[in-house]
This record gives structure tokens, sequence and C-alpha cells, in this order.
């Protein structure tokens, strides 16, 4: 089964409040993922890595129709930027997200991890521009900020544990029962990475 587990942590500031030497103290959730799953890890990265496939904005338009998803490479790297726009539960104000993707291999034996922050931490680019552009074409929604890290371990040749911890920043105060729900479908590609 795959184990998960959330903490709302009150009073204590964001990983952006921090960098930035201040800001208001506001809610942090913070989410734990991890199954062993029966597939190689390399397959594992592919299903995470392609944001964009059919399969995944298909989910997606089910839940999100006419909101916006796009990703855009940054070449020379194992990087890359996305953006997508969510429709939230119980009258709150609808959420986008843009977040830097990246990814490297630990280890001969085929760990990888892969990291995800918010768009402003990914250095300066074309494509950082156009996300910053289209960030701004949806001035409407409160921004979510996320910050986490996949591990994928080989644990045998078909076979992985796949483990993700993240902080989701939610942008503004909404009710404890909507940072759940928010939670929970951070944490759910684990859990569809297992059932594949």
């Amino acid at each position: 089964p795959v184990s998960t587990f959330e903490c709302i942590t009150k009073g204590s500031k964001t990983p952006a409040a921090r960098d930035s030497g201040g800001g208001d103290n506001m809610s942090a959730v913070w989410g734990k993922a991890e199954a062993d799953v029966d597939a190689p890890a390399t397959s594992v990265l592919a299903y995470l890595w392609n944001y964009m496939s059919y399969e995944r904005c298909a989910e997606f338009n089910k839940k999100n129709a006419g909101m916006l998803r796009r990703e855009l490479d940054v070449p020379g790297s194992y990087s890359k930027l996305a953006v997508q726009a969510t429709k939230m539960p119980f009258s709150v104000t609808d959420r986008k997200t843009g977040s830097w993707l990246a990814w490297r291999r630990e280890s001969e034996i085929g760990d990888f991890t892969l990291a995800l922050a918010p768009y402003h931490d990914c250095p300066p680019n074309d494509q950082t521009r156009a996300i910053v552009g289209e960030m701004a074409a949806l001035s409407k929604l409160v921004e979510t900020k996320i910050w986490g890290c996949y591990r994928i371990s080989a644990l045998a040749p078909s076979v992985c544990r796949v483990e993700l911890v993240t902080n989701v920043d939610m942008g503004g105060s909404i009710p404890q029962m909507a940072q759940r729900w928010s939670m929970k479908r951070v944490l759910g590609p684990v859990a569809k990475i297992q059932d594949r």
C-alpha cells in the first residue's frame, strides 16, 4: 500500500518567507508519500517527467476543464518549467502553479532524484520569461508554490521505491479542509504510479 503523511503547521514561515528574510507567518502544508512499485526506476521517472502525456492531460482535463496546463523544456539541462491552473473546491479561489522540475541520476544502480521548486528559482532564460507571461495572464488566480523531491530507488531490476516529500504554500488563507484536499492531489501521483 501507499503510505502517506500530511501535516499542517500553523504559524511557521514558508520557505519563501524564510528565504526573503521576512514575510508573514503562514500555514504550511507538508506531505510525504511512499510506495514500492513493480516497475523499473527509469519507467517511473519517465511517467513523472512526461507531464504533458496524453494520459496525464486527459486526467487533468476531467477535473480542470478549460484550465491552462503547459510545459517548456530548458535547453541544455535536465530540467523543465511547467505551469497549470487548478480548480479548487469549497468556493476557494482557483490556483495557479508555476514549477521548475529537474532530475538527475544518483547512482550506477539506477536511483533518481526529481526535484520541484517554484519557477522563480530557475535561472533566468527564455522559458522563465514565457512562464512569467503565462502566470501574469492568470492574474485572477492565487499563486500556489510547491517545493518537493521525489526519490526513486531501484530495489531490483523491475521494482523500485518511490518517495515524495513536499511542502505546499497555498498562497493566502484557505480552509484547512481545502489545504488537505490540495495535499492529497499533490501526493496523488505516487498512488497512480503504483496502480499502473
